[in-house]
């Protein structure tokens, strides 16, 4: 019976109930099903000696991190994370975005449970990649993502897994709290409301964190990351602005693929000058210009549009957690239109006080 459950729950999670195909419902549910079926209880892993000190550390540690997102992030108390999954592979999961070849707003696949999302998840990267070589010879831009760790919205108890327990100490933090804010709320079929939510409580959920460790190096260092990555996704939306304007322009195709590769050429000659000026190496997984499309850029605007509104609320509610769930449900119940221009009226600075 608790494998039937899995199926359903995976099905309603994960399947794509618009252009749904065998192929898709069944690794969907496959891995799904796979990911539940490998995990362990933590407490009883770490009691019977059956991993080794470091892993059992950081097992350990995780529990601190969920208890502390109950107790103080007022955050679901539930199963989610009390159980350990190893994987034989780098990432639980890959994500495809794919947008037009002339647009920054990215193509959806609606799902019965999760609705309308700007994504589609598949358990092999394999698939994700002959599913996204598929929709370019369609004429999308796509890329494809690694995911380390996926939310089922409370429906059912997500475990620890392989692919994020080696994080540092504030991105495992990181990744606890915005996976449980998504269980804390969600609005099926508005990605950006919902990753933008789940990313500000996420945020204000690690600098809480780490200042209850006393460890102000460690805030210090994720301070200045996330003044990167901020740095950075601001490029890219302002980026996404100007591609928006181009493709809006009355120019014949030709002309038009040749303005937009000199728009993520621009792009990316910025992007090698932020990591020089923030002295960041770059790392295996940097961005490559020959990465560089509509999807990426649209997938940013989709996870970071609305995440200062967030910031704003909390600011403005005097640090009250309690009250930016409030807030922002109330935010929830509105119509979409509604929704979306109180907070760009946010991000925009308006409305703080």
């Amino acid at each position: 019976m608790k494998t039937v459950r899995a199926i359903i729950l995976a099905l309603a999670v994960t399947a794509n109930g618009g252009c749904s195909t065998v192929h898709f419902y069944g690794q969907a549910v496959l891995g799904h099903v796979r990911v539940l079926a490998g995990s362990r209880d933590i407490e009883t892993l770490i009691a019977e000696g059956k991993v080794g000190p470091d892993l059992s550390e950081r097992l350990a540690l995780v529990g601190e991190m969920r208890r502390f997102a109950v107790d103080e992030l007022l955050l679901p108390d539930n199963d989610s994370y009390t159980r350990y999954t190893g994987l034989d592979r780098e990432h639980v999961l890959w994500n495809v975005f794919a947008a037009g070849e002339f647009s920054v707003s990215p193509r959806t696949w609606c799902y019965p449970v999760a609705g309308c999302v700007a994504y589609r998840g598949y358990f092999t990267e394999s698939s994700a990649r002959r599913y996204a070589e598929r929709i370019a010879r369609d004429g999308y831009d796509v890329f494809v993502g690694g995911v380390d760790a996926y939310s089922t919205l409370g429906r059912l108890s997500d475990p620890v897994l392989s692919t994020f327990i080696d994080y540092g100490e504030a991105e495992t933090a990181a990744l606890i709290f915005h996976e449980l804010a998504h269980q804390r709320l969600y609005v099926p079929g508005d990605t950006v409301f919902n990753e933008s939510f789940a990313t500000g409580v996420e945020e204000a959920g690690v600098e809480r964190w780490l200042a209850s460790r006393g460890a102000p190096e460690e805030l210090a260092r994720y301070r200045r990351s996330r003044g990167f990555s901020d740095a950075v996704t601001a490029m890219m939306l302002d980026h996404r602005e100007r591609l928006a304007a181009l493709y809006a322009r009355p120019l014949d195709a030709g002309a038009m693929r040749a303005a937009k590769r000199e728009q993520f050429d621009r792009l990316h000659e910025e992007y090698l000058a932020l990591l020089e000026a923030w002295n960041v190496e770059p790392a295996r997984g940097a961005i490559e210009r020959s990465a560089l499309n509509n999807a990426v850029v649209a997938s940013f605007d989709v996870y970071h549009r609305f995440t200062p509104a967030f910031a704003h609320i909390l600011e403005r509610e005097g640090g009250s957690l309690a009250a930016l769930y409030r807030f922002s449900q109330e935010l929830a119940e509105m119509p979409p239109g509604r929704r979306h221009e109180a907070l760009m009226r946010l991000v925009d600075g308006e409305g703080k006080q």
